[in-house]
């Protein structure tokens, strides 16, 4: 008889671990980095935002350059996309940081407070304010930008040598972009070079 109850009871706690295995293996986890957007967002990895971000609108960080301008910190980002776009981003590590960023939408909210004290901001400024999409140069913006380069005469001045689309006759360009002022960056064409 005892081994009876001893069956019984190891079937029942065998059952019950069986189903928690299942029930938890049929909820989708989403672990990792962020979801970032092509307005430099970043987005906590859920279904909803899968959906709303499908992975053609889904960057990955290429390149990050920090620069200083008056004594603040800067960072310039470029993000590339699948179909090898590119989005330049820029950081302001040194800002305020707020006490909350948002990540998924207005009515979904991640506190970020524990975060910042954990993690130290210079190796993950994402986490230390909101970055934004460089404006004012559209001229670069979601283009095929080969690469990005300091220019050593200048500072905070960097040399962005964007691919030509298919359907131009132009090859590639290099651009001069200047950050003297960060939220008026200037954008001159350098060199431009012509398929045959």
């Amino acid at each position: 008889m005892p081994n009876l109850f001893k069956t019984i009871a190891f079937a029942l706690i065998s059952s019950g671990f069986y189903s928690a295995s299942i029930l938890t293996l049929s909820k989708p986890a989403f672990a990792g980095e962020p979801i970032i957007d092509k307005n430099c967002r970043y987005h906590e990895r859920t279904q909803e935002v899968f959906q709303k971000i499908p992975p053609q609108n889904q960057a990955i960080i290429s390149q990050t350059s920090h620069f200083q301008v008056n004594n603040e910190k800067y960072a310039l980002q470029l993000l590339k996309f699948p179909n090898s776009t590119g989005v330049l981003c820029l950081w302001h590590p040194n800002a305020p940081r707020p006490q909350r960023a948002l990540l998924n939408d207005e009515r979904n909210w991640f506190n970020l407070e524990g975060i910042f004290n954990s993690f130290n901001c210079q190796f993950m400024p994402h986490l230390c304010n909101v970055p934004q999409r460089l404006k004012n140069v559209s001229i670069l913006q979601d283009k095929e930008i080969e690469k990005i380069e300091k220019d050593a005469s200048q500072p905070a001045t960097y040399i962005v040598t964007v691919r030509g689309e298919k359907t131009e006759d132009i090859l590639r360009t290099a651009y001069r972009l200047n950050l003297i002022n960060p939220n008026q960056p200037k954008v001159i064409p350098l060199i431009r070079v012509y398929k045959k």
